[in-house]
């Protein structure tokens, strides 16, 4: 009578071209983490200019485009 297959028979990895696509992981994870930076220190300096009370002025608006 013939096995049957169960899930945990069966494992496959495939791999192709892993150094560039590593390395493309990389470079959009560093990314990420330099847009995170970015936005925490937009955050910051809208809430600064909030405390100021110039919420309604240009420099406020340039910051939020």
């Amino acid at each position: 009578m013939a096995k049957k297959i169960h899930e945990e028979d069966i494992k496959l990895n495939i791999i192709i071209n892993g150094d560039k696509s590593k390395q493309e992981l990389a470079d959009l994870d560093k990314d990420t983490k330099k847009l995170i930076t970015s936005n925490k220190e937009l955050k910051k300096a809208k809430a600064d200019l909030v405390a100021q009370g110039k919420k309604d002025s240009a420099e406020f608006r340039n910051l939020s485009k």
